[in-house]
């Protein structure tokens, strides 16, 4: 489609203008990006010829890996919201990234992060991880017992 042609160009242009393998991207630019790309329909890549199309997904894929490595290295630094929205987006996208999920869950699970997921967030991490057949059993339990039924958390 026309919108994944021109978004994909977009990210990859940004990308070559940076030096740093786009350093140059806020936190918030790089999580709509990533989270507009899960919108994006599958298939229907614009050209005529198969060749067109080839070079299309091609250029598609190669800006989808540029955000999810850059997203993985902002974990440490991700709030509530950017950790449900790369978790959402690895479960939208089928993404099998066992090890981005734990470090991901893993922010979920400190005080700073915990305590500010809104529920929409909260409940399409959940889904997410689902989709991804996530089976750290012990990481998940710890998720699920952030939910509380009734309940005020505890002040942080």
């Amino acid at each position: 489609s026309k919108s994944r042609e021109s978004l994909t160009t977009w990210i990859l242009e940004v990308r070559r203008r940076s030096r740093n393998s786009m350093l140059a991207f806020h936190t918030a630019h790089i999580l709509t990006a990533l989270n507009r790309m899960t919108k994006l329909p599958n298939g229907g890549f614009p050209g005529e010829s198969d060749d067109d199309k080839r070079a299309a997904k091609k250029r598609y894929y190669f800006a989808l890996n540029s955000l999810f490595d850059r997203s993985k290295a902002m974990v440490p630094f991700l709030n509530a919201r950017g950790v449900a929205t790369v978790v959402h987006a690895v479960g939208a996208l089928n993404r099998n990234d066992t090890e981005g999920l734990q470090g991901l869950v893993t922010r979920a699970l400190e005080d700073e992060v915990r305590y500010n997921f809104t529920c929409m967030g909260f409940s399409n991490m959940v889904w997410a991880l689902g989709k991804g057949k996530f089976n750290d059993r012990e990481l998940m339990q710890q998720l699920m017992d952030m939910v509380y039924f009734g309940e005020s958390p505890p002040a942080v």
